[in-house]
């Protein structure tokens, strides 16, 4: 009659539950036992002591064998007594289990799967994004394995620890001075109700400044459609500014894709039949002049003035009119017959002003 695999209780705490798990789940089939998990209400599990553990045990323990992390204080007979089981410490650095149980490391593992890919890199990331020891302790199992890498602290959301992973990154740095940084710039661009652009060039600056040389641009979401073109724009503005020390500014016209960088006055040049000015538009011709901010009032004064303003043309000044009012709008600077300035997203327009 075949045997029953033994059942081994793991002790932890919150911050490490979840690489324990992911541990286990690869090493117990191969080491026939059967795994459980005993979290307690403590967040780093290398703060134990046996006997806090002895008195913060569940109750019923139904296991073979009782592993404490390797960093447990004090007396381990304290919590043999209190399981009901034998109980023993394992590994200071749960990525051991492996070798504790009489498999292979992980540095082994990861170097049978390199023999299999030999060129491919991989991207190393945390346990949890503010655990950036686990990060260096991956670090290590990939240096000895001879795998080339890089690392991403990730970037997290607004509201959802972002200032904290920008630290992030500057400690990997200071931490790993010439190891190949990546950052997932989705994360921000994504996931926050915000046209791009701007948070592309912040981003890329950062990157820069940090040596962060890659990055994760999606665009999914319909605001971040264009986010790949940005962050190409970005990175060469951001890399003369910081390489020539010099400000980023009026380097890249292409990034000010909502407001123009400067107004230009059009005065009393009345050569232009429409103009946008001060807050007003402007509609003249040979014997009529009108001025207001409300296109249909104006349009009004029009046909007052002239009876014979004929279809086309009545649409010719309304899609006029639309486009000084949206560049008025926006702070922009509109001029007859020409495209409004969208920076790189802007679309070449053909002039019409011969039926006008």
């Amino acid at each position: 009659m075949t045997q029953p695999n033994p059942r081994i209780l793991f002790v932890t705490g919150k911050l490490a539950e979840p690489a324990l798990r992911r541990v286990l789940a690869d090493l117990a089939p191969r080491a026939g036992f059967e795994p459980e998990v005993a979290v307690l209400n403590i967040t780093v599990a290398a703060l134990m002591t046996a006997n806090w553990v002895a008195r913060h045990l569940p109750a019923g323990i139904a296991a073979d064998r009782l592993i404490l992390p390797g960093f447990c204080r004090g007396d381990v007979a304290e919590v043999t007594a209190a399981a009901g089981v034998p109980a023993e410490l394992g590994p200071k650095d749960l990525r051991d289990l492996p070798e504790f149980f009489g498999k292979r490391s992980n540095v082994d593992r990861v170097r049978d799967w390199h023999a299999k890919f030999p060129h491919a890199e991989v991207v190393a990331i945390p346990d949890t994004p503010s655990d950036l020891d686990s990060l260096a302790r991956t670090v290590d199992v990939l240096r000895a394995a001879g795998v080339k890498h890089r690392l991403d602290p990730i970037l997290e959301p607004i509201g959802f620890g972002f200032a904290a992973s920008l630290g992030r990154y500057l400690d990997a740095r200071r931490r790993f001075p010439d190891a190949e940084l990546m950052m997932g710039i989705g994360n921000l661009t994504e996931l926050t109700d915000v046209d791009t652009a701007g948070v592309n060039v912040v981003l890329a600056g950062f990157c820069q400044e940090v040596g962060v040389r890659s990055v994760l641009a999606t665009e999914v979401i319909n605001w971040a459609r264009s986010a790949v073109r940005e962050f190409d724009l970005a990175r060469r503005l951001v890399y003369h500014a910081v390489r020539e020390k010099v400000l980023p500014k009026r380097l890249e016209p292409n990034l000010v894709v909502l407001r123009d960088p400067k107004l230009v006055a059009m005065g009393d040049d009345r050569n232009y039949r429409i103009f946008a000015e001060r807050g007003e538009l402007h509609i003249f011709n040979g014997t009529t002049y009108v001025r207001g901010t409300d296109p249909f009032e104006l349009f009004q004064q029009l046909l007052a003035a002239d009876a014979k303003l004929d279809p086309a043309h009545a649409f010719y000044l309304g899609y006029e009119c639309a486009k000084a009012v949206t560049a008025m709008t926006l702070g922009k600077n509109y001029t007859q017959d020409q495209a409004l300035r969208w920076g790189f997203l802007t679309v070449p327009e053909v002039s019409h002003r011969g039926g006008s």
